[in-house]
């Protein structure tokens, strides 16, 4: 763990009830007067919050080593060693966990970045990037995020690592032209679709093509992509066909049909798209691993999953991750 002396912390796992309670009750001051309060949303916590019904709480629902400030800030540690922050309106990582979160996908990345480029598009609050990182030292790593409360959180998740300097975080949008794009400043899930904003303060965010973005910087390899953008997929990769041409990087990217058509295409859109460029893709099953394209080709572009790309001359790269860890 990562702490100096202006900053003690308390550990919520591996311990026995007593020894629990007895930390929280040294950190709850700062606690009652800290987002973690909103963060757990428990109905009872404004009047009838107690050390024990607080400890009991953090162990029954925490999957991961959970490292609270006596700021009050939430922190998990997962599996790979790193520290992520948990914002106070993210509630989608309660019980779930760092460490549920497509440790897999993960994995995958680790083992097939090597010593190369790895682009992470819609990094969010850097779960993939830090992970990779932490594996992969001599790895290159540019981390685009467009949200600026993810991206905000990024660069804290990044400096409580020590990975500021090795991981490059871009607070970009990434599309099929250059230009800007209206986003919303603020965290949720699904706010944009295809530019509207809905419920969310919007903001002016630059838009880059990965194209421009590998020519300005200079760099002439790279060799793996992450994209997770609800359904801009298809629009990044139309802005990184040079890329897809010359590089020829892996790809692991989320296609879901309803966010694309929501966005005016479909998912095979994305599949026709790669496919004359001599990819070929896997599916990745959580829990199973890669599988192979069904025997229905529309019925894989139909699904919402993580799909794996490689070239067909290169292969897929390394792809026995059975045990899920980076």
């Amino acid at each position: 763990m990562h702490t100096n002396g202006a900053q003690k912390s308390v550990r919520v796992f591996a311990m026995s009830y007593r020894q629990l309670r007895r930390r929280v009750w040294r950190a709850l001051p700062a606690c009652l007067q800290s987002p973690v309060l909103r963060l757990l949303r428990w109905p009872e916590y404004s009047t009838t919050l107690t050390v024990r019904r607080f400890a009991k709480f953090a162990q029954s629902r925490f999957r991961d080593e959970v490292v609270i400030s006596t700021t009050g800030e939430i922190w998990f540690r997962d599996s790979g060693g790193g520290e992520f922050f948990v914002p106070s309106d993210r509630t989608d990582w309660i019980g779930r966990g760092v460490s549920q979160s497509e440790p897999f996908e993960s994995a995958l990345l680790s083992r097939n970045v090597g010593s190369g480029t790895l682009l992470d598009i819609g990094a969010n609050v850097g779960l993939h990037s830090i992970r990779v990182a932490l594996q992969r030292p001599a790895a290159r790593i540019f981390a685009f995020e467009p949200v600026s409360a993810n991206h905000a959180v990024l660069v804290k998740n990044l400096a409580r690592n020590g990975l500021a300097q090795r991981v490059v975080a871009i607070h970009a949008a990434v599309g099929a032209a250059p230009g800007t794009v209206m986003m919303p400043a603020s965290f949720g899930t699904g706010n944009w679709v295809g530019g509207v904003i809905r419920g969310a303060q919007s903001e002016e965010i630059p838009l880059l093509t990965i194209d421009s973005f590998l020519k300005e910087r200079g760099l002439g390899e790279v060799g793996l992509v992450k994209c997770d953008v609800e359904g801009y997929e298809l629009r990044v990769l139309q802005g990184m066909t040079a890329c897809l041409r010359n590089l020829r990087p892996r790809l692991l990217l989320e296609i879901d049909e309803t966010w694309c058509a929501r966005l005016g295409h479909h998912a095979a859109d994305v599949f026709a798209l790669l496919r004359p460029l001599g990819y070929r893709y896997m599916r990745v099953m959580p829990g199973s691993g890669l599988k192979p394209p069904l025997a229905s080709e529309s019925e894989s572009q139909a699904s919402t999953s993580n799909f794996w790309f490689y070239p067909q001359e290169a292969g897929p790269g390394v792809v026995d991750t059975a045990d899920q860890a980076p």
